[in-house]
């Protein structure tokens, strides 16, 4: 009777462990591990792979007979049901293919050789930019910008709108109207779900944007009117991710308390502000300051995942 009261104790905690594997509440825990690949976003020579991953982690190497780059990312699984998107420029297309414990894309090359890629984390994106290539175009760029003495704007020159991406920031514009300064950030893809982030003012700082939106890493600098006759001193453009949503938000930091307003016109976003007493400034030479691409002025502020607070 002993013996096989014995015998049979060792068993237990094994049962035990077992049955604590099948319940739902832990089973939950373990797939809540796993983030999310939420889209991937293509510019003119960069593919950017955006993960809700507060610091995503990736493997890359490449293949022959075809020519591939592999990206393996690790700990994900895609949030859309795309497999595959044809691109425009640098590879012929990127497939998609799951894992137990990662999410693989592969790039393949248009032909028999690979362009010469960087691959990085950018944030809470993966980006793959060829932007280096010996065979690029010289005249094509992520992004460009011009400045007059009245206005000055950066352009997302092309953007591949994909199926289940969200929409996506394309060019932004700074111009003085009048006795106003008007800030118009210009949207592309599917902006039918856009939705307006009320402006929340604190000091000389005015936070707004909107919702369901991202913004390619070659807008996301500080846009400096400081050399303006403007009340406007830099507007920055930032991302945040709250609850599983993407938001694109501009921080306008203001050289004095003046009236303004915000709103959201279909595909496009506007902020305006009276310059009142700044308008009377003489206007400086554009040339130096103005130009959102000069390194002196990038901002690479890293999306947020925030639970609670949209800016």
């Amino acid at each position: 009777m002993n013996m096989k009261q014995r015998s049979c104790l060792p068993a237990v905690p094994f049962l035990l462990l077992f049955a604590v594997l099948m319940l739902p509440g832990f089973q939950s825990v373990v797939h809540a591990q796993l983030n999310s690949v939420t889209a991937v976003q293509f510019g003119v020579d960069t593919a950017s792979i955006v993960t809700d991953a507060a610091n995503p982690q990736f493997n890359t190497y490449t293949l022959g007979a075809p020519e591939r780059l592999v990206v393996d990312v690790t700990d994900v699984t895609p949030a859309f049901p795309e497999r595959s998107y044809t691109m425009d420029s640098g590879f012929k297309s990127v497939r998609v293919g799951l894992y137990a414990d990662k999410t693989r894309f592969v790039f393949d090359a248009i032909g028999e050789q690979l362009p010469e890629a960087n691959v990085y984390v950018d944030g809470r994106e993966i980006v793959v930019d060829w932007s280096g290539a010996e065979d690029a175009p010289e005249t094509e760029n992520v992004a460009s910008s011009t400045a007059t003495g009245t206005s000055l704007v950066s352009t997302q020159k092309s953007y591949s709108s994909q199926p289940g991406a969200p929409a996506v920031a394309t060019e932004l514009n700074f111009n003085l109207v009048g006795s106003e300064s008007v800030f118009n950030a210009d949207f592309g893809g599917d902006t039918s779900q856009l939705e307006l982030i009320q402006p929340r003012t604190k000091g000389d700082v005015i936070r707004f944007g909107v919702a369901n939106a991202a913004i390619p890493r070659s807008l996301r600098r500080v846009i400096d009117a400081s050399v303006f006759p403007s009340s406007v001193l830099q507007i920055t453009p930032y991302s945040t991710i709250v609850d599983g949503i993407r938001n694109v938000m501009f921080a306008v930091q203001l050289k004095g308390d003046v009236e303004y307003s915000v709103g959201l016109n279909g595909d496009m976003l506007k902020f305006s502000c009276a310059n009142a007493e700044f308008a009377d400034m003489a206007a400086q030479d554009m040339q130096v300051a103005m130009d959102v691409l000069e390194s002196g002025s990038e901002y690479n502020a890293s999306s947020r995942t925030q639970t609670d607070d949209l800016y």
